[in-house]
């Protein structure tokens, strides 16, 4: 079975991920409102997504002949870290 991952892909998803929930990109004021609102259930779904790619790339196996495997692996935990640490600064909002 041959699989191709796409890493800028992902790193583009990852990266506009982050840039509308940090409101880094032109948005009508009603879609701010609306992300700061539900920005903890956003979170909780990017967590969710950011589990299933590190799942999926832990059980992908390579050759060891390329590091992009590892570099896409470590980009993907970058961004866990970045969810969890999110949720943690609204959990210390909340107490």
């Amino acid at each position: 079975m041959a699989i191709s991952i796409k890493p800028e892909e992902l790193a583009v998803m990852i990266q506009t991920n982050r840039d509308i929930l940090d409101m880094k990109v032109p948005m009508r004021d009603d879609l701010k409102i609306h992300f700061m609102e539900r920005r903890r259930a956003i979170l909780q779904n990017f967590r969710s997504q950011a589990l299933g790619m590190t799942t999926v790339l832990q059980a992908i196996h390579d050759d060891g002949s390329d590091e992009g495997l590892v570099k896409t692996r470590a980009m993907v935990e970058e961004y866990q870290n970045w969810v969890l640490d999110e949720v943690a600064k609204l959990d210390q909002l909340n107490t």
